[in-house]
């Protein structure tokens, strides 16, 4: 009985002792498996935000939440906050992809998806990726 409690302890401190960004890396690269990403996309992309602060929007338990729900999720059981989970997991697969040519591109999988800059509606207005431009015959 002891030694599965000091396995749980250890797994306890292995999950919260894990560097949030390398998680980011991982869920990014699972999410988007079916498209051409080269992971040095990826990464620059999370240097970028963490630049920038982006990740500060995740406050430390959200941080938490998103570490162990990625580490215990399976398809039998759902963790408490399953849903908030898999809402801030679509926030960063979406705005990565934001920042990246997959829109421009008319979301051809095909094609190899390049990190263009972080996507700030603010900065650049005019850049729609749901413009009818990229979508048009």
């Amino acid at each position: 009985m002891a030694g599965t409690g000091a396995i749980g302890v250890a797994f306890g401190a292995y999950i919260n002792f894990l560097d949030f960004e390398n998680l980011l890396a991982k869920i990014i690269t699972k999410d988007t498996a079916s498209l051409a990403i080269n992971h040095s996309e990826i990464h620059s992309f999370i240097k970028d935000a963490s630049n920038a602060g982006i990740w500060n929007m995740y406050s430390p338990a959200k941080r938490e939440l998103i570490k162990w729900s990625y580490y215990l999720d399976n398809p039998l059981i759902n963790l408490p906050y399953h849903t908030k989970y898999r809402r801030y997991r679509s926030e960063i697969v979406g705005f990565f992809l934001l920042s990246t040519n997959f829109f421009q591109n008319k979301m051809n999988s095909d094609k190899v998806i390049k990190y263009i800059s972080l996507y700030d509606p603010y900065k650049t207005p005019c850049s729609n990726p749901f413009s009818n431009q990229f979508y048009s015959q």
